[in-house]
């Protein structure tokens, strides 16, 4: 697996009974997209609250609607699943959503910086070993079209 920045986050800290917010909570939060999905699993994530609460096991779901988080869940042991850990409000899970979904798009950035990277390694490692160029792609198709036309205009 590839190693992915940690995006830092704030989310409001609110009171459940009177909507107050009572501050920040710092939110530390690394994202793992996967090469293949999965029954629409995108990525997984993990969380670190304050410097000391940790959640793994997230999952981004690219659903009907979008895409969301899914807290890690455990068998209830009657053919369901139940959170492990999640948020008490809904503004809590809004808030902790966005954050992760954020840093699944940057996430999302690194690895495309990543493998363009790699291909690119790839052609220099192939034209040291070969002593040729690689075309590329769209010259290739281009000279393939011009052959053909040339072909067909000759008839």
């Amino acid at each position: 697996m590839s190693n992915f920045e940690i995006g830092k986050y704030e989310i409001n800290k609110v009171d459940k009974e009177s909507g107050e917010i009572l501050g920040k909570m710092d939110i530390e939060v690394k994202v793992t997209p996967l090469t293949e999905s999965k029954n629409n699993v995108k990525a997984f994530a993990g969380v670190t609250i304050d410097g000391m609460f940790g959640i793994h096991g997230i999952k981004v779901i690219d659903g009907q609607n979008g895409l969301f988080m899914s807290m890690p869940q455990a068998s209830d042991g009657k053919g369901g699943f139940r959170d492990v850990a999640h948020p008490v409000t809904r503004e809590g899970r809004m808030e902790l959503q966005n954050a992760v979904i954020a840093q699944y798009s940057v996430s999302l950035k690194q690895l495309e910086v990543q493998q363009e990277s790699t291909l690119a390694k790839i052609k220099e490692t192939r034209e040291a070993v070969t002593g040729k160029s690689t075309p590329n792609k769209s010259a290739e198709k281009d000279s393939v079209k011009t052959a053909k036309n040339k072909t067909d205009n000759s008839l």
